[in-house]
């Protein structure tokens, strides 16, 4: 076999990456080409870095796979270096990303020079794999030793302090200590799906589970031939003992954050009751972070002026005022240098579960001088790890009241969930059985009788309806035009995406509060969160998801109470593929999704569609 070169893409733009992936194609059998998911992790410029997902496929013609480093195991921010690729026998492409908010601390920088420094030709893709997967191995272990290095070192400096723990623990010292162990732990519990995942990758190569074969039968060529299992299996010890150190730093961990935590929460609780005294004096600079801007005016009964005292910064709009409030975009005022933030006394962050990005924890952490920092929501996650995140810029939690006893007590909407299991033909469920879940997921999106279900459902509800999807040309305009081709000339139809100006969603919002019957075909990204609609009366998920707060964030669209509105009905639809004892994994998301109605308090019935008869 003739030598082979890697093409190594060091966060590229869009079309560096299509070339790259045109030459790739050019080279498989028979015409084909990589899968668009494939693609599209590939070219996507606004990755997730945050909590990626290692693994490993085969796709018939080439492997694809996603392996990841975290950024930093000291630093709270819990981000990644993303190393996404596809392999065939005769090119292999590498597209490493990260985020370019910050720039990566020296360890990093190191890893990046050790693949960037990696021999420019190999005897097989499979050799440079292998020998890639050591480097992000090595630089697991050194990451790892050196967060171990500091936190015992910090320990030890804590048990040789004269300090007595108790009620006079000085604050500063003690919102220092706190702040380390919370920025620690986060990184630490991040890490844990990284490690775990990539550990499952290499067995699955060490055990033969993930390979390439040849075309031609006759042919005895491996991607991964004995020598590279073996190499690979000694990679899988490496990563075991990386398995055991990271639960072992976090139990040691869970001393230090536990007792810190507690009297963090004591001194808290007594500091809160002065909150209500500093947010009057107007005087005090409060900040508001919202995703979305609020025109309501709350001090109609008082003779405090809101023209007067507070400013609203968003797109267009100038960042120096000298009033006593501002309510702002997160979007407009992250880039802000940290003296901008220095006049702040209190903080309020609105739909504060946002929090764990990038862009919206570099403001609290700018504001150093805000000794008063509140966040507000609906929803966490579920994980110890935003629930960390969360406490670390802002403090304990409190969970004031639920949405089942706002129900109860008529404050909300009464919830009506219906959960529609589609059904499936056996030949389907059995041509499903070995997808991944991404290819499952394009399966169902662009199946026919699920999409003309989904368009019967919509136009046989009564009152406005809420349409959710989640991918915009592959199901959106597909169900929006089933829609469109159907509806009464008299009933009106929107379509919200990322490219709708928010001026327009406003209008569109602002429109269907006077309709009866309307319907809005909408991302989840532009209507999960933060739109008020009172006058909305059902909600579809036409799109699976296990995410909790997208999904309690959704409902919250239709809880609003309105004049002529005292309930809303939920259409929650799973798909059951599921094939002898294998479970389909949209299946196994409506099951997520119904343990948390089951959590939450909320009623639901379940409800059984053949589509094979239809």
């Amino acid at each position: 076999m003739t030598a082979m070169t890697p093409t190594i893409l060091i966060n590229p733009d869009e079309n560096q990456v299509i070339n790259a992936v045109e030459e790739f194609n050019s080279l498989l059998s028979n015409g084909a080409s990589i899968h668009p998911v494939a693609l599209s992790r590939l070219k996507n410029p606004r990755h997730e870095f945050s909590n990626p997902f290692p693994r490993i496929e085969s796709h018939d013609d080439y492997l694809f796979g996603v392996l990841a480093t975290p950024t930093s195991l000291l630093d709270g921010e819990d981000l990644f270096i993303t190393l996404t690729f596809i392999a065939s026998f005769e090119k292999l492409i590498v597209v490493v990303r990260w985020s370019q908010i910050d720039p990566i601390d020296a360890q990093s920088q190191l890893f990046l020079d050790s693949i960037l420094s990696l021999p420019k030709s190999f005897s097989s893709c499979g050799d440079f794999l292998v020998l890639m997967l050591d480097k992000l191995i090595s630089d697991l272990e050194d990451k790892t030793e050196i967060a171990h290095e500091q936190i015992d070192r910090e320990l030890r400096m804590l048990r040789e302090s004269d300090y007595t723990l108790g009620k006079d623990f000085p604050k500063n010292m003690m919102d220092e200590l706190y702040g380390s162990a919370s920025k620690y732990r986060i990184d630490i519990m991040g890490f844990q799906t990284t490690v775990e995942e990539t550990q499952r990758v290499l067995e699955d190569i060490a055990k033969d589970r993930v390979d390439l074969k040849p075309k031609d039968l006759t042919s005895q060529l491996e991607f991964f031939p004995k020598n590279l299992e073996i190499e690979v299996s000694d990679l899988v010890f490496r990563v075991r003992h990386l398995v055991l150190l990271r639960r072992n730093l976090e139990s040691t961990l869970s001393f230090s954050f536990s007792k810190f935590g507690k009297m963090r929460d004591e001194q808290q609780t007594s500091a809160q009751h002065k909150i209500a005294a500093i947010a009057s004096k107007y005087g005090a600079n409060i900040p508001f972070l919202r995703s979305a801007i609020t025109s309501n005016d709350y001090a109609t009964t008082s003779d405090w002026k809101v023209s007067d005292n507070c400013a609203r910064i968003y797109s267009g709009k100038e960042k120096i005022t000298d009033v006593s409030v501002v309510i702002s975009t997160w979007q407009s005022i992250y880039k802000m240098p940290k003296s901008y933030f220095e006049n702040f006394d209190v903080i309020y962050g609105d739909e504060c579960h946002l929090f764990k990005a990038k862009s919206l924890t570099s403001i609290l952490h700018k504001c150093t001088k805000a000794p008063y920092k509140i966040g507000t929501t609906g929803t966490l996650d579920g994980t110890k790890t935003h629930r960390l995140v969360l406490e670390g810029l802002f403090g304990a939690v409190h969970k004031v009241t639920t949405t089942k006893k706002l129900m109860d007590t008529k404050q909300l909407a009464e919830l009506k969930i219906c959960c529609l299991q589609l059904d499936y033909s056996d030949e389907e469920k059995q041509l499903c059985k070995n997808f991944n879940y991404q290819q499952e997921l394009d399966w169902l999106v662009t199946h026919p009788k699920r999409n003309l279900f989904i368009r019967n459902l919509v136009l046989d509800q009564k009152g406005n309806t809420l349409l959710l999807f989640q991918f915009v040309e592959k199901h959106g305009k597909i169900l929006y035009e089933l829609l469109k081709d159907k509806i009464a000339s008299n009933r009106k139809i929107f379509f919200v995406h990322g490219g709708v100006e928010a001026e327009d969603r406003e209008n569109i919002r602002a429109i269907t509060e006077t309709q009866h019957d309307a319907i809005i075909v909408a991302s989840y990204g532009t209507f999960s969160t933060g739109i008020n609609i009172r006058n909305l009366h059902n909600v579809i998920f036409a799109s699976p998801t296990k995410s909790r707060i997208r999904n309690l964030q959704s409902i919250g669209r239709g809880l609003r109470l309105g004049e002529q509105k005292a309930s809303c009905k939920l259409y929650d639809i799973g798909d059951n593929l599921s094939w002898k004892t294998h479970k389909n994994y949209t299946l196994l998301h409506l099951i997520e999704r119904v343990k948390i109605y089951n959590e939450e308090g909320f009623s639901y019935k379940f409800l059984t569609v053949p589509l094979h008869g239809q």
